[in-house]
């Protein structure tokens, strides 16, 4: 059998959306349907208030007889932190909304608001919240009458993370170019309220299936010369999907205009904006034409002048990032981090003395945004002033325009001594220090040192950083910008993790040495009890945990290993049979140990009872349900690793690039 096949939990840089970090292994599941009646054959079970009724085999739901907002619910008792999957059939339909609620202590919108669902069935997913004991179903009382059918509610079984960020981010992507987390620039990207419109254009959320199968394209219907419109930052990419009639056409206007021919079919249009004439998005009918009656979906907006793989927003927060720095892929997770240099990019915004800039250059995300410093050796320098005094680690792009020489780069407090050599390639420069006394200044660029060779170099994306180690690019543009930490949690359950024996498993690099624990774990949600894979706050240390009730039972640790490169490490925990093995060999054996911890249920990139949260790069994480044998971890763990690395790659080729963020589909096909 292979390895693959044993693990119950398998998590590599593949698949993601917003709030999730998808695991490979388990597939998405289903359990069995928990509400009883959910076909409405009998009038039991559920509870009516008024303008409900179930008849006919359904629920009916009539607003002429309802005073307001009324529901029919029952008593149910929803676990914290599980996630559900509601199903449901509309039918007699036209305009009806309705809301699905959880109740308790506090509501739960599972579904938003009120919604209009077309004939049909449809599925609503989310994530139980505490003390929640009540399922309902509202109808909207201004608007027509339906029925509901075939309502059933189940557990979805995976082992995906929660994710959180709370803000946007910056990564290295498979092209090797800087890229925005997430790329789409815009937020709610399928949401049409948000936009401006002519009072006499009407938007229909949710009106019938997009592009992507699911009921969420917006009815837009426009009078002759109507818009509506949305402000973003120039100089980009926008597109949008649009469905029409075919032979009518549609205006879009971003920074220049198209004129788009429907098709009848669903239509990707996009135009580039050269950020010569608007920062607004409009789509409109123009002034000859007669109104219009379409439907629009997946709007976007990216950094360049070509359009990009489709991408969903909502806030734009809490999407986890794929790492492509060293070629291969890697889950990134990075502490909080502020950029105090407000221009990151406009370089025009620094002091400087006689010199020279010339914008317009590619820089390393793609864009024509790098900026080229020309001046005499010995005279002048670039600076941004207001600075932190305190340590910081402070980075730039730079290139040459050709050849190699050096040049002074990120000096402290005018102190020109940081000479680099400097090459056509462009590369991340770093200098970590403390700021000397008064030295508040950002030097980019220092041509006062006399010994350099180099009167002009290409510069792109500065940054400084309280931190002993530099982070990746947070973009500012005219004041410090924050970065929040990376988390990801709450993965697993106690049928996918077992606490008599097992197996934690970690490919995975450390940010740095910088004296502070980087854990994964698994717990059972009590502080206390937890089995950690650690990278120690001694320095290139490597440690495995095996603590109950607060004691230490098993504490293995491994000394003179390099922590900022990657470490296949594997913790095998059962009664009297412990050991820590690392790239390929066993290390520790503890033989003495009966203590187990029970009710395992939670694998997280932090430690299992939370805290000390993981930093750095991880190419997997598993979790075995058995404890493997020495062989067999020496497998696991050995630099012979073609197996993994081979499902790795069929992995990714089964989901394409594009398709790391949407992933519900059964994958054991491919991995095993």
């Amino acid at each position: 059998m292979s390895l693959l096949q044993k693990a119950s939990i398998i998590t590599t840089p593949t698949a993601y959306a917003e709030d999730y970090l998808y695991s490979i292994k388990p597939a998405y599941a289903l359990g069995e349907n928990l509400v009883s009646n959910g076909g409405f054959d009998t009038d039991t079970d559920w509870s009516k208030t008024t303008g409900w009724t179930i008849s006919g085999g359904k629920a009916n739901w009539n607003p002429a007889v309802a005073p307001y907002n009324n529901d029919i619910y029952r008593a149910f008792s929803f676990v914290e932190g599980t996630r559900y999957r509601i199903t449901f059939t509309m039918s007699n339909n036209t305009t009806g909304r309705i809301l699905l609620r959880l109740s308790g202590t506090g509501n739960q919108d599972v579904n938003g608001n009120y919604i209009y669902y077309a004939n049909g069935t449809h599925t609503v997913e989310f994530k139980a919240q505490a003390n929640k004991n009540f399922l309902r179903i509202y109808g909207h009382d201004s608007y027509s009458s339906f029925s509901i059918d075939d309502f059933s509610l189940k557990i979805i079984t995976d082992a995906d993370f929660d994710f959180d960020r709370n803000s946007t981010g910056t990564r290295v992507n498979e092209d090797y170019l800087i890229e925005d987390v997430p790329y789409n620039l815009i937020t709610y990207s399928e949401d049409f309220s948000v936009w401006s419109k002519e009072a006499t254009v009407t938007l229909t959320a949710n009106y019938a299936l997009a592009p992507d199968g699911t009921q969420t394209s917006t009815r837009m219907q426009m009078d002759a010369n109507d818009s509506i419109f949305r402000s973003v930052s120039s100089g980009n990419t926008f597109s949008v999907h649009i469905k029409g009639a075919e032979g009518e056409t549609i205006r879009l206007a971003n920074g220049g205009s198209l004129t788009h021919t429907l098709t009848g079919r669903w239509d990707r249009i996009s135009l580039y904006d050269t950020g010569n004439i608007s920062s607004l998005i409009t789509i409109n009918t123009y002034s000859s034409a007669t109104a219009r009656d379409i439907q629009i979906w997946g709007a976007q907006v990216v950094k360049g002048d070509q359009p990009k793989d489709y991408l969903k927003t909502t806030d734009r927060l809490d999407i986890p990032r794929i790492d492509y720095t060293n070629g291969e892929p890697s889950i990134l997770l990075e502490p909080q981090r502020t950029n105090t240099v407000t221009y990151s990019q406009d370089f025009s915004q620094y002091f400087s003395g006689s010199l020279t800039l010339t914008t317009g250059f590619l820089a390393p995300d793609g864009t024509n945004s790098a900026t080229k410093v020309t001046a005499t050796i010995g005279a002048a320098s670039l600076y941004r002033s207001g600075e932190s005094s305190t340590t910081a680690s402070r980075t730039i792009w730079a290139r040459t325009v050709s050849g190699t020489g050096t040049a002074g780069l990120l000096s402290y407090f005018g102190n020109t001594d940081n000479l680099f050599t400097i090459t056509e390639k462009w590369q991340r420069f770093e200098v970590n220090s403390a700021v000397a006394t008064g030295g508040t200044n950002f030097y980019a660029i220092d041509f006062r040192d006399t010994s350099q060779t180099l009167s002009e170099i290409i510069v792109w994306g500065a940054q400084s950083e309280v931190g002993s180690y530099a982070t990746s690019l947070i973009h500012t543009s005219g004041s410090a910008v924050t970065r929040s930490a990376d988390a990801a949690n709450n993965a697993g359950n106690s049928d996918l993790i077992n606490s008599t024996e097992g197996v934690l498993y970690a490919e995975i690099k450390a940010s740095a040495n910088d004296s502070t624990y980087k854990q994964i774990g698994i717990g059972n949600g009590v502080s206390g009890n937890e089995i950690n894979i650690s990278y120690d706050s001694t320095a290139n240390r490597i440690s495995c945990v095996y603590r109950v009730s607060n004691s230490y039972l098993i504490n293995f640790f491994i000394d003179g290993n390099v922590n900022t490169e990657y470490n296949k490490i594997a913790f095998k925990y059962k009664a009297n049979d412990f050991t820590l093995s690392l790239n390929g060999q066993q290390q520790l054996v503890n033989t003495t140990n009966s203590t187990m911890i029970s009710g395992l249920n939670n694998l997280k990139f932090a430690s299992g009872s939370g805290g000390a949260n993981f930093y750095g790069n991880a190419k997997m994480v598993a979790v075995f349900k058995e404890a493997l044998t020495d062989l067999k971890l020496e497998k696991q763990t050995g630099n012979n690793h073609h197996e993994l690395c081979t499902n790795h790659s069929n992995r990714l080729s089964y989901l394409g690039l594009v398709e790391e963020y949407n992933v519900e589909s059964d994958i054991n096909n491919y991995i095993l």
